[in-house]
């Protein structure tokens, strides 16, 4: 129902992978090795989480400064 919490459907993937496909986002939820992540099928990608955007950002961070430095 339109509007309402829907439960989806969760399988096992192997021992330690769960995925779960979210017809509403298109996107598959994805429990690996610990990790919760969600993948893209259309692109072929996981979502970045804000952890991984941030490492991400720190690190031009300091590529732009060392490039400045000379």
């Amino acid at each position: 129902m339109e509007g309402e919490y829907q439960p989806i459907e969760v399988v096992a993937i192997g021992p330690s992978h769960l995925h779960g496909h979210s017809d509403v986002l298109g996107l598959v939820l994805c429990w690996e090795d610990g990790q919760l992540r969600w993948y893209d099928p259309a692109s072929g990608r996981y979502l970045l989480i804000y952890d991984a955007v941030l490492e991400r950002v720190r690190e031009l961070e300091d590529h732009i400064r060392r490039w400045q430095a000379g």
